[in-house]
């Protein structure tokens, strides 16, 4: 969603290049950048590790103090809740029907957004 607040889009492309250029001159191998890491990963030919640069959404739940696990960050609602890993497995969870159908009917705003993929050499010219 777009708000008077929100980033300009060519300023936060712009900072997520300056990320890359500063994370591949200096950190490889010593801090994990996700966006960074998952550009590698998928220049290898494996899926991506995080929600935005993946089709489908639904691997990145949420784990809160209390040990409620929610379908994701951004869905930290009562509707979105998938239990407590004190009562059930993470595991059982994440590959809970509910979790599936939240995975393949995530609400429409956030499905309007084409994932992010590496392009073909440097990923600069992508973000």
């Amino acid at each position: 969603m777009v708000t008077d607040w929100s980033v300009d889009p060519d300023e936060y492309g712009h900072f997520l290049c300056k990320v890359w250029d500063e994370w591949l001159a200096r950190d490889v191998g010593r801090v994990l950048v996700s966006f960074c890491e998952t550009l590698v990963v998928q220049h290898m030919g494996m899926p991506a590790q995080n929600c935005i640069q993946s089709e489908f959404c639904g691997k990145g739940v949420a784990l809160e103090h209390d040990g409620s696990v929610y379908a994701c960050d951004h869905y930290v609602y009562p509707e979105y809740r998938l239990g407590n890993i004190r009562q059930c497995s993470l595991g059982d969870m994440v590959f809970s029907p509910t979790q599936v159908k939240f995975a393949y009917a995530v609400p429409a705003a956030a499905k309007m957004a084409a994932p992010l993929r590496a392009a073909p050499g440097s990923p600069q010219p992508r973000m």
